[in-house]
């Protein structure tokens, strides 16, 4: 079902990418971030809070991936968890030897991430998943097929935010892939909610050979999408550190007092209540 993966039929192509451009894409989105709020020192700077905690700790040198490839992918089960919560993670790859890197992004004095967990695969490997359900009227693709490959307990000291999760094999040349999700804390009040931008990067995903904007559905593009599917690696790379990480690296050593939501879904709002007490909404 080669006309299911688009990954697939690059090969195992692999994409580069650098810090450099990781923090350009940071700085044209902090300008944007100033735009749109004002001066978020008004709202916390220097106070002492969860963020401000958080990215005090040491960042991690290692943690961005310079190449990524398709020949390891997946996607977190839920998108976005509470903590408390479980995350799993649904992998397809051949490796027989390969382990899951959780980091969180932020600040962190310039490094971009701290490394907060790693965890092994708890199946036997390689572990074999099937070829993703496709609708062909609507475009729909997703992989709710696939077992889960692993999982992380969310601890309840954890920081809301946006997490990447690293696949990263041990027995091959594979340079590996990742995964974004967020973690929430939904008991918090903070001065400012931050709203992944989860929602535009699904829609352009063309995993699986369709995304809203194209594919060889009825209508010439699908007309559903599903987070429940990877996302191919060019577009995750160029959209993330474009505006997702961009958000994230400015608020941060602003040490405004953030709380992290995806894209609007009835079942990952935060309260009314704790919505409309927050000072800004990026």
């Amino acid at each position: 079902m080669a006309a299911q993966r688009s990954n697939g039929e690059q090969g195992g192509k692999r994409r580069a990418f650098s810090r450099r451009r990781f923090l350009s894409g940071a700085a044209v989105g902090a300008g944007i971030a100033v735009a749109d709020l004002g001066s978020l020192t008004d709202l916390a700077y220097g106070a002492t809070n969860s963020i401000t905690l958080e990215n005090s700790s040491a960042g991690a040198d290692d943690w961005d991936l310079t190449w990524v490839d398709d020949s390891i992918e997946g996607f977190a089960v839920p998108y976005s968890s509470n903590v408390g919560e479980t995350v799993r993670f649904k992998i397809r790859t051949a490796s027989t030897n390969y382990r899951i890197s959780i980091y969180r992004v932020g600040w962190y004095a310039g490094k971009g991430a701290r490394l907060i967990a790693t965890i092994n695969p708890s199946v036997a490997l390689p572990q074999s998943q099937p070829d993703p359900v496709v609708d062909t009227v609507t475009g729909l693709v997703h992989c709710d097929n696939w077992a889960v490959s692993a999982s992380w307990t969310i601890p309840a000291t954890a920081t809301s935010g946006v997490y990447v999760a690293n696949f990263e094999p041990l027995d091959s040349t594979s340079v590996g892939n990742r995964c974004m999700f967020v973690v929430r804390k939904d008991g918090n009040t903070s001065d400012v909610l931050v709203q992944t931008s989860d929602s535009t990067y699904q829609a352009y995903n063309t995993w699986g050979g369709y995304s809203l904007y194209r594919g060889p559905a009825y209508y010439g593009r699908a007309t559903k999408v599903s987070y429940h599917r990877p996302v191919e690696p060019a577009e995750l790379e160029a959209k993330l550190r474009g505006v997702g990480f961009s958000e994230v690296t400015f608020l941060q050593p602003e040490e405004a007092a953030a709380r992290y939501f995806p894209a609007p879904r009835p079942d990952h709002l935060p309260p009314p209540h704790r919505i409309n007490t927050a000072s800004a909404r990026v």
